[in-house]
């Protein structure tokens, strides 16, 4: 269990943000608009799921903007 934002505990954490000196889960990530405010304090926990998820959505995106590039 890891100590993370608004005095909760998770084993579900995706990254380590460093300002705060505690872990957050995907769903305080999105509350709190870390990536919009692409804040530098975060240090990704590579090995959580949702990191490679968002890469393959992105690749998605790219794929479908511009199919003839493949």
């Amino acid at each position: 269990m890891f100590d993370c934002l608004f005095g909760t505990c998770s084993d579900n954490v995706a990254v380590y943000c460093e300002l705060h000196s505690k872990y957050m889960t995907v769903k305080q990530i999105r509350h709190k608009d870390c990536l919009k405010k692409e804040c530098w304090h975060l240090k990704k926990n590579e090995e959580h799921e949702w990191w490679a998820q968002r890469q393959r959505i992105k690749q998605k995106r790219k794929d479908k903007k511009c199919p003839l590039a493949n």
